[in-house]
């Protein structure tokens, strides 16, 4: 009842409330007719009447009369009103059981053994699922955190749910700022991402692949919706170093280069000891240090393929 209303409003964890059902009352009844045949019975029940008991009442052939409650004082009131109207037996709970007792009324306690077995039940059921759940929240937070790509989770109000330490290093929220460590980060990350949120809503879909300069660092940022059901419940931002994604372009482009495209030959592979071969080793050679583009000329045949082989492999760049 109210006690539970109570814990359920000012506890952070979950609260399962002992329920009343239609069979505790009757149950109830029955023992309130049996201590007093043909008295007039109150009834007190949490938040509401039951409408049900009352369609109930002829068949029954008891005189009963039902009051509400919300509150302690709410309780008091109830069991005044009933003793006025002539009630001699009060059903209700414990409090509405001892106001009875006071006041010279007989009185039945509502709740019932099974009553109270179920809720243990619904409890124990509760936790089962509660653990599964935090289990499954810490194996995606340690999945999530081992990421290199920053990710940030937002509640559909734009509250942030969950940040991986990448996300941070990526923003610059690790570091100190002035000598001291950032005290708000939820703050920063609404600040930072906060426009990125807001234009993807506006759209009302996803802002993929934008370039983003934060400080000295180009990102790739993604802002997509999560979707429930059918229905939007939230975002996740992902960040990703425009550096990193370069890396990963150029050893895909190396990795998936046609064979025929590779670079063989070295400089060391040009045979001869003439003064213009001698002269052509040294010009490669420098052009090679530099990233200078070089031009190479002359005739078919002459060996402007392997040289320009040998100055790729020469150079700090023979692996791109």
């Amino acid at each position: 009842g109210s006690n539970g209303a109570y814990l359920r409003e000012h506890l952070s964890v979950p609260v399962v409330m002992v329920k009343v059902n239609g069979f505790d009352v009757l149950s109830a009844i029955t023992r309130a007719t049996a201590a007093r045949p043909g008295a007039p019975i109150g009834l007190v029940l949490h938040e509401t009447i039951s409408h049900e008991l009352a369609d109930l009442g002829g068949w029954l052939n008891v005189r009963l009369t039902q009051r509400a409650y919300r509150s302690v004082d709410e309780v008091r009131t109830a069991v005044n009103d009933l003793a006025a109207e002539g009630c001699r037996v009060i059903i209700g709970p414990g409090m509405a059981c001892d106001l009875a007792q006071q006041a010279g009324l007989d009185s039945v306690f509502l709740y019932s053994l099974g009553a109270v077995e179920e809720a243990f039940e619904r409890s124990v059921e509760l936790a089962r699922v509660s653990r599964q759940k935090e289990s499954k929240r810490v194996r995606l937070n340690t999945i999530v955190a081992h990421l290199r790509d920053g990710v940030a989770a937002f509640d559909d109000a734009g509250q942030l749910e969950a940040v991986n330490p990448a996300m941070l290093d990526l923003l610059g929220l690790t570091g100190d700022r002035h000598g001291d460590r950032h005290r708000d980060v939820p703050a920063e990350l609404a600040r930072t991402l906060g426009p990125w949120l807001r234009e993807a809503a506006e759209r009302g879909g996803a802002a993929e692949e934008r370039i983003e300069q934060i400080g000295e660092r180009s990102l790739i940022v993604n802002c997509v919706p999560i979707l429930e059901q059918g229905a939007r419940s939230g975002s996740v931002v992902t960040v990703q170093d425009a550096l990193v994604a370069q890396r990963i372009d150029r050893s895909l482009r190396t990795s998936q280069r046609p064979k025929h495209l590779v670079a063989r030959h070295r400089l060391d592979d040009l045979i001869g000891e003439s003064a213009a071969l001698a002269r052509v080793r040294r010009l490669a050679r420098a052009g090679a240090a530099h990233d200078a583009t070089v031009l190479l000329t002359g005739e078919s045949g002459t060996g402007k393929e392997l040289v320009a082989q040998g100055i790729h492999n020469a150079s700090r760049r023979r692996g791109n």
